[in-house]
């Protein structure tokens, strides 16, 4: 499993997870899914070398509209398999057996074979190489599809109601740290409610009811009262309570999860920095904010000793009428 992998999801799959954290199964196949929607599409070369690693290794994974098309294109060029298994690794450690070239010749030959091979097995084999990339192992394609399907109509109807969601982005091993009750729901909902507030940011300024809402599923408070679900209001009701919400956070924070700093009525938290460079941002952030603030007073301050200045000098070039008007003027 690639450790340092970050998923992204919709936000409101985790209402699901506050019932049953199996959800979690689901969670993965929806991600593996969508993956193998982004990939591009493999070159002729590439795809007739995982077709003939899975003939050679796989056989079973295959269709059997697939094996018959492989069969009759070694007995129309009259190929044999590469017995020497020791051979099928080349120095680059890639497979290569020695038909591979007059395998891929053949079928660029006969575009129609392409196509057939492609229709059986690109989804299987797609299927198989993002799982690889993930460091993901087992799984079943025709499952990982129902799931998705399931999430993704899941996501449909969410989006009629509420518009587009919020996404979350978390490392994947914290998937299987839950998966492998290593990691506690509450702890995971908390943090996957984080990582969707901080966004692409290192850090952000948060309350308490904006990150247990959005470990509900909600993007905001008027989604929140939509769900009509009671695994999600029980949750919601205890984790709004501060000793349930400081004990989770706490836990976050001294598993190196989460870094938080106070702040007045609210907090900013960040998964990113540790505690001493996320306060002294925090300063700098501050300091950034009060800059106008601070310009606008002393032009302020300037202005009033300008006018004190300008009345002073007003005042002493002016002289009092009692001393310009004669003394025998009322005689």
């Amino acid at each position: 499993m690639n450790n340092d992998f970050y998923v992204s999801f919709p936000l409101n799959f985790l209402s699901l997870a506050t019932e049953n954290h199996k959800v979690i199964d689901k969670i993965l196949d929806f991600v593996i899914i969508e993956k193998m929607g982004n990939q591009p599409i493999m070159s002729t070369e590439l795809f007739i070398n995982k077709v003939l690693y899975n003939y050679y290794r796989k056989r079973t994974l295959m269709q059997q509209e697939s094996l018959g098309i492989i069969k009759a294109i070694y007995t129309a060029e009259d190929l044999f398999e590469d017995g020497d298994y020791n051979g099928i690794i080349s120095a680059e450690g890639e497979f290569n057996p020695t038909e591979l070239d007059d395998v891929v010749k053949h079928v660029k030959n006969h575009p129609e074979k392409e196509k057939l091979l492609r229709f059986f097995e690109e989804s299987s084999i797609t299927f198989q190489y993002v799982k690889h990339k993930l460091g993901i192992k087992g799984g079943d394609l025709t499952q990982s599809i129902e799931n998705h399907s399931e999430l993704q109509l899941k996501l449909e109807h969410f989006i009629k109601d509420h518009g587009k969601d919020a996404y979350t982005s978390i490392k994947l091993k914290h998937l299987f740290q839950v998966r492998r009750n290593e990691l506690p729901i509450a702890e995971f909902l908390f943090l996957c409610s984080i990582k969707s507030i901080i966004g692409k940011r290192n850090y952000t300024w948060t309350t308490k009811a904006k990150i247990v809402e959005r470990a509900c599923g909600a993007k905001m408070k008027k989604v929140l009262e939509s769900i009509n679900n009671e695994s999600v209001n029980a949750f919601y009701d205890k984790y709004i309570i501060r000793y349930h919400f400081d004990k989770t956070i706490k836990h976050l924070t001294s598993k190196g999860l989460l870094t938080k700093q106070t702040i007045r009525r609210g907090f900013y938290v960040s998964t990113a920095l540790d505690a001493d460079t996320l306060k002294r941002r925090i300063m700098e952030q501050k300091d950034k904010w009060n800059a106008p603030l601070l310009k606008e007073r002393l032009l302020r301050e300037e202005l009033r000793q300008y006018s004190a200045t300008q009345q002073q000098q007003l005042n002493n070039t002016t002289a009092p009428i009692y001393d310009i008007i004669p003394n025998n003027t009322f005689s």
